[in-house]
């Protein structure tokens, strides 16, 4: 989307979209990502579930089929009509990590 209507939408994130998946048992976590370039910003969604049930209850029947807000048709270029999944295979995070993520809030926009 462009750079000028980015912080807009993700201020909706903030407010509507993450509240939204965390009130779900199951989430452990959202999180909205933002790659600016230029003029241009890339904006994905990362959610983590403790199962694919946990998905379903946010999803529907059908998880992989993306989910959209009323919104997003105003802000974003493109909406593509799955979703995608992934198991975390291997990995580690610092014990900062952490903390971190329980003091993160939306940037001041």
């Amino acid at each position: 989307m462009c750079a000028d209507r980015a912080n807009a939408y993700i201020r909706l994130m903030n407010e509507i979209a993450i509240p939204d998946y965390r009130r779900i048992a199951g989430n452990l976590g959202a999180f909205c990502l933002a790659a600016r370039r230029g003029d241009a910003v890339d904006v994905t969604m990362l959610t983590f579930w403790k199962d694919m049930m946990a998905v379903r209850s946010f999803a529907g029947p059908s998880p992989h089929v993306a989910k959209y807000y009323d919104f997003d048709a105003e802000y974003l270029l493109s909406m593509p009509a799955e979703a995608e999944h992934a198991e975390i295979e291997a990995g580690e995070a610092a014990p900062e990590f952490g903390q971190l993520i329980t003091r993160l809030e939306p940037k001041d926009r």
